[in-house]
């Protein structure tokens, strides 16, 4: 989702502030490491997607407490057709 077009263009907008430096984490990464391996942000903006470990995005939350653009615990509940 990082390369996609609407990500793409909010992350134009943050680099023209020149307040921030932005990591894109890789989807190897992602997917193969361990939340503790994964670069220490700031400030985090992540989507859930199928295929997309919501899990591992949750530990990440609570291991390093970025500020998060969205409540990635609460996309848990809106995966779920029966919680919503």
């Amino acid at each position: 989702k990082a390369r996609s077009e609407p990500m793409q263009a909010i992350l134009r907008r943050l680099d023209m502030c020149d307040n921030f430096d932005i990591v894109l984490v890789s989807e190897e990464t992602i997917l193969n490491e361990d939340p503790a391996a994964w670069p220490v942000v700031e400030c985090l903006i992540a989507f859930f997607s199928k295929g997309f470990p919501l899990d591992k995005c949750i530990a990440y939350c609570r291991l390093r407490n970025p500020r998060c653009i969205n409540n990635v615990e609460t996309q848990e509940v809106l995966k779920s057709r029966v919680a919503v």
